[in-house]
């Protein structure tokens, strides 16, 4: 037996508690075995991960020739150690997709993994989030959005999930460019005002990308509400907005009906954002029947498919 297998047996042998599914599949990516694309490492057996496992599983992710694609590490009890370890050797990758959701690392593990980052010019999502209910959730914090989005930065990402990460600082994504990115996930996040300056700022880019993002729970209010609806007066690209569960009341309803459905000339009732096909403001009071105006200007969006026909129903439905 050589070097390379006895350090595998030691690590992911069936003394381990390893499942035989799970060591499989590490020795199908180990050996680059073909179709070996995704692997998800379930919490039990993350349980039974030693030092050298997860040293070794990050060096066998970056062989030559791997074809894993996709990497699912959610609720594995990743420290700040352990994400040392593993990022000591997953310096680059060909991975696509990587679910780090729900474990207990904070900054310095996070900075473990800036060279990995830095360097996997296929990663296009990546998965943060925390679950509210998790014990673990004050580890990820505005500290690590910062170095997150820096790392990040001019890289091919397109979806950032980042749920419930004691975020309350946004402002990197105003010193550092996404330039693909299209989702963006923030819900259980408290943005504030400033929060929602960074992001209107962003959507009234000409080169912004962004068709989804989603800011539920966040604490925002009406005057943070009209900050986001004004910035999509000229916004071509964002279709899908959720803000539920904030502080909204017929003041924001407002403002985004406006956006939508602008009656003060039939030019700017043309010119009213035409993109925007899901916008989720939360409940409001049924007897004023604002939420039936909303909803009636965002299916219009989406069901209509010319500007001509935008246009008149617009028109019609103000009438």
């Amino acid at each position: 037996m050589d070097e390379e297998e006895r350090l595998f047996n030691q690590a992911f042998g069936e003394h381990t508690g390893i499942s035989q599914y799970c060591r499989e599949d590490i020795r199908f990516i180990k050996n680059n075995v073909e179709g070996a694309r995704m692997l998800r490492l379930g919490i039990s057996d993350a349980r039974c991960f030693t030092d050298l496992a997860w040293r070794l599983l990050g060096q066998y992710i970056i062989s030559n020739d791997t074809e894993l694609s996709e990497l699912d590490l959610d609720g594995c009890r990743l420290t700040d150690e352990k994400m040392a370890l593993l990022f000591s050797e997953l310096v680059r990758s060909p991975l696509s997709e990587l679910d780090i959701r729900n474990n207990s690392f904070g900054i310095d593990g996070l900075r473990c993994m800036v060279t990995f980052l830095e360097n996997s010019t296929n990663l296009s999502l990546i998965d943060f989030s925390r679950n509210s209910k998790s014990r673990n959730n004050n580890r990820f914090n505005s500290e690590c959005f910062e170095v997150l989005i820096k790392a990040l930065c001019g890289r091919p990402i397109r979806t950032l999930r980042l749920r419930t990460c004691n975020i309350t600082d946004i402002s990197a994504l105003d010193t550092y460019s996404l330039p693909n990115l299209s989702s963006l996930y923030l819900s259980g996040n408290n943005i504030g005002r400033e929060g929602c300056i960074v992001l209107s700022n962003m959507l009234q880019k000409d080169d912004t990308l962004l068709e989804a993002l989603y800011l539920d729970s966040t604490g925002i209010e009406d005057e943070d509400v009209e900050l986001i609806a004004n910035s999509l007066k000229h916004n071509t690209t964002l279709k899908r907005l959720w803000l539920d569960e904030n502080n909204i009341t017929m003041r924001g309803y407002i403002a985004f009906l406006k956006i939508l459905i602008d009656v003060s000339s039939i030019e700017n009732t043309y010119n009213s954002n035409n993109m925007l096909t899901t916008l989720k403001l939360g409940h409001h009071d049924k007897k004023s029947g604002i939420n039936g105006k909303v909803n009636s200007a965002v299916r219009i969006n989406k069901n209509s498919p010319t500007p001509i026909q935008l246009e008149r129903q617009k028109l019609s439905s103000i009438n």
